[in-house]
């Protein structure tokens, strides 16, 4: 009265498609905690300037209290640099009129003495 027990079976592709999908998130996953810090908060205080030199080069890291992270100093991001040259504009204004004379006749300028 034995019976043969059979797995189910599956496609091969299905089955490749999931290890594959699970190995790049795996992957992913890992790649990012290695690039990233870790550091108990006593390491972090006692080496306060190193990590943040680490910090300003782009890494994160990871301050943990008895290996349960408690918060992630990562890079803040900078705004560009302004890289316009004076005299990039040169040429391209048409002004219209005299600058030195007055927008307004001289018979208005009353108005404005009040």
């Amino acid at each position: 009265m034995y019976r043969e027990i059979r797995p189910r079976e599956t496609s091969g592709a299905a089955v490749r498609s999931a290890v594959s999908a699970t190995s790049v998130d795996l992957s992913h996953r890992l790649a990012y905690y290695i690039a990233m810090k870790i550091a108990n908060i006593a390491d972090f205080k006692n080496r306060l300037s190193r990590y943040l030199a680490a910090v300003e080069r782009g890494e994160e890291v990871e301050v943990r209290k008895r290996n349960v992270p408690v918060a992630r100093v990562v890079p803040v991001s900078r705004k560009p640099k302004n890289r316009t040259s004076l005299g990039c504009g040169r040429g391209s204004v048409v002004i219209k009129g005299d600058l030195t004379e007055p927008l307004m006749p001289e018979s208005d300028w009353d108005m404005l003495e009040d």
